[in-house]
């Protein structure tokens, strides 16, 4: 019988000063300006992410993440990838992903939704799954 999977779901509601598109950090955003930004995303979701990981504790197997954004800034997909990362970044640093390397993340992926009724801002769903090796 096969073994059952991982697999975690949430979505974080991003404020508007960190909402950054991969193309304004390769206009040459200044570093401290870049940790800045990192600090927010830390800040946002350390509370979250001991939660999660109180609850379904780390992956330690291979794993795969797919990102959904919708809201009211929608970049092209591949704008979205430096929330993305951010967001990986503090994945690792609450101890949910052991790592963001591709030993133990075998795939991301990046959507965007139409913004919902009344939605202000920027929602992105989060889905983490195991993978087999």
């Amino acid at each position: 019988m096969p073994k059952e999977l991982k697999q975690i779901s949430f979505t974080l509601e991003l404020p508007k000063h960190l909402v950054v598109s991969l193309n304004a950090i390769y206009a040459g955003s200044h570093w401290r300006k870049r940790q800045q930004i990192k600090q927010g995303y830390l800040a946002l979701t350390k509370g979250l992410f001991a939660g999660l990981k109180e609850r379904y504790g780390a992956f330690d197997e291979p794993c795969e993440i797919a990102f959904d954004f919708s809201g009211t800034r929608i970049f092209d997909c591949d704008n979205h990838v430096y929330m993305g990362k951010m967001i990986q970044d503090c994945l690792v640093a609450a101890g949910i992903i052991t790592d963001d390397t591709a030993k133990h993340l075998a795939k991301v992926s990046y959507a965007k939704s139409q913004k919902q009724k009344g939605q202000k801002g920027v929602s992105v769903k989060v889905e983490i799954r195991g993978v087999n090796g």
